[in-house]
């Protein structure tokens, strides 16, 4: 009934909200309004990094996950976590919640891994063009910051950029 994909950010390590979704029967207007100022709850921060999935069938047995705001205002009643692998850590974590009562299911635990693992795949690669942006970012100011005339030529021989101290 309701989904949120949490994204670890690189540089301090702590899971930050990237999305909230719901059924057309749940209304996630106010969760997807705060989106990022969301906060991984503070119990949950430590059983994530080990990768394990979880299922919790009764989130109400669950002490520290009942006391989430959206699990009383929305009447969720189970939930299942999990954490994904990105470039070798746990880069991101799939959380689904249900307002019924749910059993463990091994096919749907197995198509959600399926889907976490396309999802890495993308996440892998839009770090890496990150890094990339980074890097161009980079040596435009190397470049324009450069008192020295630089001129960069492909193997035609056509110019193919160059700095201010160049023209």
């Amino acid at each position: 009934d309701v989904g949120q994909l949490w994204i670890v950010d690189a540089k301090d390590r702590e899971p930050r909200c990237l999305h909230v979704w719901g059924s057309p029967s749940v209304d996630v207007t106010e969760l997807q309004a705060s989106v990022r100022t969301r906060v991984f709850p503070q119990y949950a921060k430590t059983s994530w990094r080990s990768g394990d999935s979880l299922w919790i069938t009764d989130i109400a047995a669950d002490e520290a996950l009942a006391l989430e705001p959206e699990v009383q205002r929305l009447g969720l009643h189970s939930m299942f976590r999990l954490p994904f692998s990105v470039q070798g850590g746990i880069g991101a974590i799939l959380r689904v919640f249900s307002r019924g009562i749910r059993q463990e299911d091994v096919a749907a635990t197995e198509l959600m891994r399926s889907l976490v693992a396309q999802i890495a795949q993308f996440l892998e690669r839009q770090r890496g063009l990150e890094r990339i942006l980074e890097s161009e970012a980079r040596k435009a100011a190397i470049l324009e910051a450069s008192l020295d005339a630089v001129i960069t030529v492909d193997p035609r021989g056509q110019v193919v950029e160059f700095n201010a101290a160049a023209e």
